[in-house]
């Protein structure tokens, strides 16, 4: 077998994160977590300064609550 060599290249690599697809496929993720989660979590989507970023948060001081009590949202990534 021969060397094979790979040189990425850090500015399209960050171009993909930051896309529109990317974007929508973490927030599509982010949804189900907030789904599997129960009512009252909500999404977060924002561009970071490398890649799109989603987040599930308490809407609401029940959801709050069932966060701390029950760690729900640690949870719903394993449903």
């Amino acid at each position: 077998m021969g060397n094979v060599k790979v040189k990425l290249n850090s500015a399209g690599i960050q171009e993909l994160l930051k896309s529109s697809e990317v974007s929508a496929m973490v927030s599509d993720i982010a949804a189900g977590v907030a789904s599997n989660a129960g009512a009252g979590f909500e999404v977060d989507v924002q561009p970071g300064k490398f890649r799109a970023i989603a987040r599930v948060k308490p809407a609401t001081k029940e959801a709050e609550n069932q966060v701390y009590r029950n760690n729900v949202l640690l949870k719903a990534l394993h449903k």
